[in-house]
């Protein structure tokens, strides 16, 4: 037995993009775990992209990975989306994204699958868990079975959150492994949840 997990997310510098590759690490620790890398798509011109150095710099790295569909959603077994720090919320091309999936919403597609969030900020009190709890609002709405991270998480006292994976600039490695950790539970719980109690 297989399952699908997603892990969809918007970067602008990078920084967020380097949490979701970690949190796929942590996931593909799990035997059974398909995993996909998507993004949610860019809603600003190349124009814009353009003017500035790091936006473009991390653009062009992530141009391989593709843009999220409404299918890739509804595909999963499990959902664990991820946005900078945009005044404690997400950010704009993963909301757009999120509010997409109304009919998602309305067949219950999404209920009692896995859900779980990861966010960076520019500094250390941006925001980053009032961000957090704005993404899972939207997965509670699905009727999802969200998941942090518990206390007895190796560094979480430093780093990462109860709410999800974070990073404040790019990530240190102590944030990928709370990302890593965020990510393999994700992926056992999906699995024992889909009757394959492997862990």
């Amino acid at each position: 037995m297989s399952i699908n997990v997603l892990i969809c997310f918007y970067s602008k510098t990078g920084n967020t993009y380097k949490l979701a590759k970690a949190i796929k690490e942590g996931c593909e620790e799990v035997p059974g775990v398909n995993v996909k890398l998507s993004k949610a798509k860019e809603l600003a011109s190349i124009e814009k992209i353009e003017k500035d150095p790091e936006w473009l710099e991390a653009y062009k790295e992530m141009q391989d990975i593709p843009d999220v569909t409404v299918q890739d959603v509804k595909d999963c077994n499990a959902l664990i989306i991820g946005s900078p720090t945009r005044f404690g919320n997400m950010a704009a091309p993963l909301k757009e994204f999120l509010d997409r999936l109304g009919g998602v919403w309305m067949r219950g597609e999404l209920i009692n699958k896995v859900g779980a969030c990861f966010t960076s900020s520019e500094s250390e009190h941006e925001g980053k868990e009032a961000t957090l709890l704005s993404m899972m609002l939207y997965l509670l709405a699905q009727g999802m079975i969200v998941v942090g991270l518990p206390q007895n998480t190796p560094g979480l006292g430093q780093y990462g959150s109860y709410y999800g994976a974070t990073a404040t600039f790019a990530p240190k490695d102590e944030d990928k492994v709370i990302a890593r950790a965020l990510g393999k539970r994700v992926a056992q719980l999906a699995l024992q949840l889909s009757g394959d109690k492997n862990d």
